[in-house]
């Protein structure tokens, strides 16, 4: 009896680009709320805001570039 391949979950292109769009925005969202309330250092707040040119560009090439499916698509085995 061969074992059962691992459940994948499939979304789509166009609704993994949203998924992306909106944990970038989580992520984000995060920091900067648990440096406001001081679970985080003030720092981490400043050292954040300059990675969000990164995470904008991050996310505007996974909306652009989503039914390219050959550059965005990962396999891991």
């Amino acid at each position: 009896m061969e074992p059962e391949p691992p459940s994948q979950v499939r979304l789509g292109t166009a609704r993994g680009a949203e998924v992306v769009k909106v944990a970038v925005m989580a992520l984000y969202a995060l920091l900067i709320a648990f440096g406001l309330c001081k679970a985080l250092p003030l720092a981490s707040i400043f050292l954040c805001a300059l990675t969000l040119p990164i995470g904008n560009l991050v996310v505007r090439f996974v909306q652009e570039n989503h039914k390219a499916r050959p550059r965005l698509c990962v396999t891991l085995l």
